[in-house]
């Protein structure tokens, strides 16, 4: 029969609507059950971030922060963004008061998705003179 084809279970369906590998023709279903086998690693990394107003570590903080990235290196630029943001205009500028920090991963290292919940994804520790 022309515009037929038969399915691996025997069954046949239209020419063009191809079944899928995975249960399911619901495409919902299908990436729930991709993203469960193929998910993107967590990084967690520990920041030292300077004030560069002053001489080499006379202010600064410490931060340990996490993010999702298909490599180590990509979820470092990721989390080093966001600090800048955070430092320049959101939420620690204001205790910050000074320029963009100058920042280094002092450590870094893949986590599991059931240890994101271990430590906060924010907070830092400040020192000064």
């Amino acid at each position: 029969m022309e515009g037929t084809a038969q399915s691996e279970q025997g069954g046949s369906f239209e020419a063009g609507q191809e079944k899928s590998r995975l249960s399911g023709n619901d495409p919902i279903e299908v990436i729930l059950q991709v993203s469960e086998t193929t998910t993107m690693p967590f990084y967690r990394f520990m920041i030292h971030g300077r004030d560069p107003r002053y001489p080499e570590d006379v202010r600064g903080f410490f931060t340990t922060r996490h993010a999702y990235a298909a490599t180590q290196a990509k979820a470092a630029e990721k989390v080093l963004l966001r600090l800048t943001k955070e430092f320049t205009t959101g939420v620690s500028a204001a205790i910050w008061h000074s320029d963009a920090p100058k920042m280094t991963v002092e450590d870094g290292w893949r986590i599991g998705i059931h240890q994101l919940r271990s430590a906060p994804n924010r907070g830092s520790t400040f020192y000064e003179p």
